[in-house]
């Protein structure tokens, strides 16, 4: 199954103006926990409920480009689902952004795919993998690189 059958494409993205209590208030209201970060039409970083926490609050950061991270890790909307999981195991995350070129189309979370394959036992075991996570692992710093919105 490709990523963009199953993905969220109704984007709710915050400013990089905004303040972190916008961010808090648009996550509480639409109910998410992940937030695209935009400049103008530029994807320039994200923002997760735990950034918001560990970043944002505990820092006393006003900021959201203080608590924001400005790698972003992408998936191609025709990828099959599988190739998803494997970038959320290997980069121990929990959604990634779907794009289509460089336009941002949507976003794939565990949820998303789990509400999809709750019964397949094999897509089960690889997704608890991704909860394991090893705080003392290495991983790439891929940087923001002309994206759009």
């Amino acid at each position: 199954m490709k990523i963009k059958d199953i993905m969220t494409k109704d984007i709710v993205s915050s400013d990089i103006d905004s303040s972190i209590k916008d961010a808090a208030l648009l996550m509480l209201n639409y109910d998410i926990g992940f937030l695209p970060i935009k400049k103008g039409n530029k994807i320039v970083g994200c923002l997760t409920d735990r950034d918001l926490v560990i970043y944002g609050i505990a820092n006393d950061n006003k900021e959201l480009s203080n608590s924001m991270k400005n790698t972003l890790i992408t998936i191609d909307e025709n990828e099959n689902v599988l190739k998803a999981i494997e970038i959320m195991k290997n980069f121990k995350i929990r959604r990634l952004l779907v794009k289509n070129g460089k336009k941002l189309t949507g976003i794939i979370s565990l949820s998303d795919i789990i509400s999809k394959y709750d019964k397949n036992k094999d897509i089960i075991e690889m997704l608890k993998c991704i909860f394991s996570i090893d705080k003392n692992a290495n991983t790439s710093d891929l940087k923001v690189n002309d994206f759009e919105l």
